[in-house]
């Protein structure tokens, strides 16, 4: 397999007998054709490792890693030490790309320009949805982002799944295995502090199931709200004090409160929810005048705020609605 225009996309597994072979085949799928996958599995108990083993078998671009609990920053940093592209893809094994033509429109885009990172959005669906259909990416609808402060922004963007990242600009860059919540987080935002360009392709390249098993909203373990603060200490050291950095650190705490909020909304500890909120209170007004975050975002974090009753009622009107 030539290396030129090779992508190595990753994909990190644990247990996902259920969705592997939806994710596994929207890759394989895809027009574009120089495509290495990476199927990182971390010690699964169900059939994972097996259909793992079979797609290996079957399709000579396909690789498989196996490791044992090792956590998923170790399953993506064993698959970083052996990937050979030229770019990087990470995809969560319960997801799936958009549709078939998302490389081959990206490619396009990224032979041309040669971008450090290229960005796409994302689509959400609930398990035992269908799958949404959704248009491809047009490369005519790309913008091309050289500004380093602008190019900096898109860390606010969070999910390591909307790029595909050039090897230059992840060269050398590992995730940190001691980083037990919001690794890709810390990854991306130094990836993207590195780079000095972007295509955004103002399209959808991912689409990302919404189930109870994923993190955001799986159920609260002890010490992850000790882990997150301590997390938002690591990422303003690396985002450094620059002024045109503050908003990015609001943003990105603020994404880490709503995930901490969603794992907390049926708790009854107490010192939970009150630390928490003393902490979105300290942050308020940095957050209510931060253009980078959602509107719908600020509201339900306020309610949360004030009472968080009221924000599973609000929340659960919001997503009804599809704000």
């Amino acid at each position: 397999m030539e290396n030129n225009g090779l992508i190595s996309v990753i994909v990190p597994i644990y247990n996902a007998e259920k969705y592997l072979q939806r994710c596994v085949d929207s890759i394989l799928t895809q027009e574009y054709q120089s495509v290495e996958l990476i199927l990182s599995d971390d010690g699964s108990t169900d059939r994972s490792g097996k259909m793992c083993d079979e797609y290996a078998m079957r399709y000579r671009q396909v690789k498989v890693i196996h490791d044992m609990n090792g956590g998923v920053s170790k399953a993506r940093n064993r698959a970083l030490d052996v990937a050979k592209g030229e770019y990087l893809v990470f995809v969560d094994a319960d997801d799936v790309l958009a549709n078939d033509k998302v490389f081959s429109n990206c490619m396009k885009l990224v032979m041309e320009h040669h971008p450090d990172v290229l960005f796409w959005d994302c689509d959400e669906f609930a398990d035992g949805e269908e799958i949404p259909v959704v248009s491809e990416i047009n490369p005519q609808n790309a913008k091309w982002v050289d500004q380093k402060e602008e190019v900096e922004n898109y860390i606010t963007k969070v999910a390591l799944w909307r790029f595909l990242l050039s090897r230059e600009v992840t060269e050398g860059k590992r995730f940190e295995e001691d980083v037990v919540l919001g690794e890709d987080t810390l990854f991306l935002t130094q990836v993207l502090l590195d780079a000095k360009n972007l295509i955004d392709t103002n399209g959808i390249g991912y689409l990302r199931r919404l189930c109870a098993e994923s993190l955001v909203h799986s159920k609260y373990k002890p010490g992850q709200a000790e882990k997150m603060y301590e997390l938002q200490n690591v990422l303003k050291q690396v985002l450094g004090d620059k002024k045109s950095r503050v908003h990015i650190f609001e943003a990105l705490a603020l994404n880490q409160y709503t995930v901490l909020i969603q794992k907390l909304r049926k708790s009854q500890d107490k010192k939970l929810i009150r630390e928490l909120k003393k902490h979105i209170w300290q942050m308020f007004p940095c957050f209510l005048l931060n253009r980078w975050i959602h509107s719908s975002t600020k509201v339900l974090v306020v309610f949360f705020a004030l009472t968080p009753g009221l924000y599973n009622v609000v929340y659960d009107t919001v997503h009804k609605k599809g704000v």
